[in-house]
């Protein structure tokens, strides 16, 4: 009898310190594949909203920088009495117009097409400064367009120009005559789809400037 309980007691502790073994070894396959497959159905869950997420970011920032952009122009017309257009160029297809970019200029300066600014350096009278919306290198091509609406395109995108006045407000007169456009105008940022659209909208002669969101032709950015 006593035998018998003592191999019983043995057979016990054997089992024990093989179940503690097998513990401090870790994972089994069938474990670590457990994980792997949750870990992937999370990740799969996770990029389309983070994705999301950068996006919109994108495009909020360069918005805001097209927000100051115009409030910049304003102001330093009124502050050197000098009248002020800013131009922008966007083109998918001229790697230098993606992403897009912008230059304040007096109303006679001459400008062609950004992208072939290397053949004018020798020309007078041309921009050559144009600044990139980029959020110091944040943006890159691909990412992000630009559009006006209420303004017709030009040949090269560079037709798409808001003039101010030497106080500082909308030239209706010029925007109409040498840009065929009118008031309100929206400047629009979306990603290459459209999917996310912000705008500035400059409503009044006075240049009152608002931003929206959206595809909505009344409260948002509506389409051209």
């Amino acid at each position: 009898m006593k035998n018998i309980l003592l191999k019983h007691l043995l057979r016990q502790r054997r089992q024990k310190t093989g179940q503690s073994r097998r513990s401090e070894l870790g994972f089994t396959m069938l474990e670590l594949m457990v994980v792997v497959i949750i870990v992937g159905i999370f990740a799969a869950i996770a990029a389309p909203a983070w994705t999301g997420f950068v996006n919109r970011q994108r495009i909020r920032a360069v918005n805001g920088q097209v927000l100051r952009t115009l409030q910049t122009a304003q102001a330093e017309a009124k502050r050197k009495k000098q009248p002020l257009t800013v131009t922008f160029a966007y083109e998918e297809d001229h790697p230098l117009n993606d992403p897009p970019r912008f230059v304040f200029h007096k109303p006679t300066t001459i400008i062609e097409d950004a992208d072939k600014e290397e053949e004018l350096v020798d020309k007078p009278g041309i921009i050559r400064n144009w600044e990139e919306f980029s959020i110091e290198g944040e943006i890159d091509r691909k990412m992000v367009k630009l559009d006006m609406y209420n303004i017709p395109q030009g040949q090269y995108s560079l037709d798409q120009g808001i003039p101010f006045t030497d106080q500082g407000i909308v030239d209706t007169e010029k925007l109409l005559e040498e840009y065929g456009g009118s008031l309100p105008i929206k400047v629009v940022i979306s990603t290459p789809d459209g999917g996310l659209k912000r705008c500035v909208i400059v409503q009044t002669l006075l240049g009152a400037m608002i931003t929206a969101e959206g595809d909505d032709p009344d409260t948002g950015c509506g389409s051209n």
